[in-house]
């Protein structure tokens, strides 16, 4: 069979298979039965039998090009860029899964590996959101793949738009379950990312409103380890108005991965001065815990029993 296989479906090579094989996009992809049937376990199982018939088959689950992959992988071995390219990794991921094609998996891997492409980080974040999206368990090569690639970086440094709400909780997870600053991201950058990140989920006019109401990670993290300090980062005057219009979808938003912060390990001021002002993101029972700890802190950091007020 050609190599060059996509030229091949608009030749006369298919001029006489003897199926179509169609997407989601309702594109045909014209195959014949007996090769798919040799080369594939899922289609020997759906294409045998004696009151199997039909001419037709169709996979709403993935589009024409993913199954482009499929078709070339199936009958020559291999695939190329003339039919996988960057943007559908993840689908064809997906679908190799799917067609239990191991092979073709790892040659997806591969693929990727050897991409050179510009902003790899970026764009292994936006991938993780795919496969995350696309796939039941998390559980595989390519997942894990990706989170080395975004986690070699600090995670402020990945744009907002390239993470959906799934990839954001799995590096969350990752982080707190290995118990590592991989990441070397400190609690308040974690805080203040993921408020970032669920306010240009909602609009620029949001993630605007925001930013003016945190302090950046450098002002927080060069605050003094001590609770004898002025507070000099001025905030929205009307914080709590503008606040309360985006409050119940940034609550939906942060909810869950607000669980992954580590709100005692945020200085004082800014818990008093920022988290508190934006009421609700944080309930008021935590809030209240973290009052306490933060008391028994002071309290201990002033009868010399702890080098610092907090972590």
């Amino acid at each position: 069979m050609q190599s060059n296989f996509v030229d091949a479906q608009e030749k006369s090579i298919f001029l006489f298979s003897d199926i179509k094989i169609k997407g989601n996009d309702g594109e045909e992809l014209s195959a014949h039965r007996s090769i798919l049937v040799a080369r594939s376990g899922l289609f020997n199982i759906l294409l045998s039998g004696k009151n199997v018939t039909t001419q037709d088959l169709i996979f709403p689950e993935f589009s024409s090009n993913t199954l482009l992959v499929i078709l070339e992988y199936l009958y020559t071995g291999k695939v190329t860029e003339k039919s996988l390219i960057i943007e559908t990794v993840a689908e064809a991921y997906h679908c190799a899964d799917f067609f239990l094609i191991e092979q073709l998996k790892l040659q997806i891997i591969e693929f990727f590996k050897n991409r050179d492409v510009d902003n790899k980080v970026n764009v292994s974040a936006k991938i993780l959101s795919q496969i995350l999206e696309y796939m039941e368990s998390s559980d595989n090569e390519l997942t894990n793949l990706l989170y080395d690639s975004v986690s070699s970086v600090p995670l402020e440094t990945i744009e907002y738009c390239n993470l959906n709400g799934k990839a954001l909780e799995y590096i969350l997870s990752k982080i707190k379950k290995e118990e590592t600053n991989m990441l070397s991201t400190l609690e308040y950058n974690l805080f203040h990312y993921i408020i970032l990140w669920a306010a240009n989920e909602i609009s620029e006019e949001t993630l605007s409103f925001y930013r003016s109401c945190l302090p950046s990670s450098e002002i927080v993290n060069n605050l003094n380890t001590t609770y004898l300090q002025k507070w000099n980062f001025n905030i929205p005057f009307n914080i709590q108005e503008i606040h309360s219009r985006y409050k119940p979808t940034m609550i939906t938003k942060t909810s869950s991965l607000l669980d992954y912060v580590n709100l005692d390990r945020i200085h004082p001021l800014v818990i008093s001065n920022i988290i508190e002002p934006l009421s609700g993101l944080i309930s008021p029972n935590k809030l209240s815990d973290i009052q306490v700890l933060l008391l028994l802190h002071q309290i201990l950091f002033h009868k010399g029993g702890l080098e610092q007020p907090f972590l």
